[in-house]
């Protein structure tokens, strides 16, 4: 019967942890989450020599920027205090990314450049998100994982708008108009990179 009642009671003490809502929760943008080969938002340096891939000679596509999202989280206790760290940052993988240096200037440069932007775009618009979440500890992973894995499917999305609308770069109109765009949606977000 002890051992009924003492299994009983660390059941209970288990589902009241999981379910205790998360005293504070800290959000932040951490470029060493980024490791060799890969370049953190914003970049010190954007150039040619961020693109050190191999060209695929196969590909009709003059340049390709392989950019994205990472996370990392953990939770504490502290006395009696559950506190949480999100770590973000937007990384371009310099190794993957690659350019056909004959058909190459400063304009797919800057078409590339794009496509980092809004790949930080989209970790900032993350993070707003994540500070805004009431996190239990039995959500919080789950919540975490589930919220990058949604903004990495927008950015997705919205890098497929912008190489359409612009035509990878060589609508010269509306690669200026996505430019403004992008940097006006940047200037919203300073206070992450």
């Amino acid at each position: 019967m002890k051992s009924i009642i003492l299994a009983f009671s660390l059941i209970t003490i288990a589902y009241k942890a999981r379910s205790q809502t998360i005293n504070s929760v800290v959000v932040v943008w951490d470029s060493l989450l980024c490791k060799a080969g890969e370049v953190s938002y914003p970049p010190k340096h954007f150039s040619w020599l961020c693109f050190q891939a191999i060209p695929d000679h196969k590909s009709e596509y003059a340049a390709m920027t392989f950019s994205g999202i990472k996370v990392k989280y953990a939770m504490r206790k502290n006395n009696r205090e559950i506190q949480a760290q999100i770590y973000v940052v937007a990384f371009m993988d310099t190794t993957k990314s690659w350019y056909k240096y004959e058909r190459c200037g400063d304009s797919t440069l800057t078409h590339e450049r794009g496509h980092f932007d809004l790949t930080a775009l989209a970790a900032c618009q993350l993070m707003d998100t994540l500070k805004q979440i009431k996190f239990t500890v039995e959500n919080f992973a789950p919540l975490v994982r589930n919220m990058h894995e949604e903004y990495q499917s927008k950015l997705a999305i919205r890098q497929g708008q912008y190489d359409a609308e612009t035509n990878h770069g060589t609508l010269t109109l509306e690669q200026k108009k996505w430019l403004m765009r992008i940097e006006n949606e940047v200037k919203n977000f300073r206070q992450h990179p």
